[in-house]
């Protein structure tokens, strides 16, 4: 089957106009390709042909999960841009899940971080670029929990067996409370670090 083939399947099924087919390609700039099999497609082609059939009925609100999965930098790329253009140009609000959090970066406004079906971000981007955000790798949580929960300036956001992450509303404290851990943890070096990227803030 084609790439037009594939839409007008998605058109006979939901009785949407045949223009859109033709909208819906030249967003995802496939037009030249349409009449292609997608078996013949390369795998950005294909996630590009997937995203037209996804908004074909131009959506007020649209879901996509993993769009730039599998693909190389250009591709990225340019999944990236067409994603970017769809909420300025077609008034789109854009859900999408991905692990590709380089990516995410550079294309969301707000966001939300979820690891183990916990929460622990939701907010914009700047936002969270904004804090002064750290995670302690520990041997012992509740003496480091204790410690954290003592100092007027830090506010915990989530424990794990080995891990506290952290926010401070006064940067420069940070050597108080690292001297604090020092002194309290004779026998053990309490690893401290900044976690103001997605990664290593995913990672705590």
């Amino acid at each position: 089957m084609t790439g037009t083939e594939n839409l007008e399947i998605i058109q006979n099924l939901t009785d949407i106009l045949k223009l859109n087919i033709e909208k819906s390609l030249n967003i995802v700039d496939l037009t030249k390709e349409k009449d292609k099999k997608v078996e013949n497609y390369s795998l950005g082609m294909k996630q590009r042909l997937g995203i037209a059939m996804a908004i074909i009925k131009f959506p007020k609100f649209l879901i996509l999960d993993e769009p730039t999965n599998g693909l190389d930098p250009e591709g990225m790329h340019e999944i990236r841009e067409l994603l970017k253009s769809l909420p300025k140009q077609y008034g789109m609000t854009l859900l999408v899940s991905s692990h590709i959090l380089s990516e995410m970066e550079q294309i969301s406004k707000t966001l939300g971080i979820i690891k183990d079906g916990k929460l622990l971000y939701q907010g914009t981007l700047n936002s969270l670029m904004a804090q002064n955000n750290y995670l302690i790798t520990t041997n012992n949580v509740d003496l480091t929990r204790n410690i954290l929960n003592d100092d007027p300036y830090s506010s915990i956001t989530s424990i794990d067996n080995r891990t506290v992450s952290f926010s401070l509303q006064n940067p420069d404290e940070i050597a108080n409370i690292a001297k604090k851990l020092l002194r309290m943890m004779a026998s053990y070096t309490p690893c401290i670090k900044r976690t103001n990227h997605l990664k290593t803030f995913f990672l705590i």
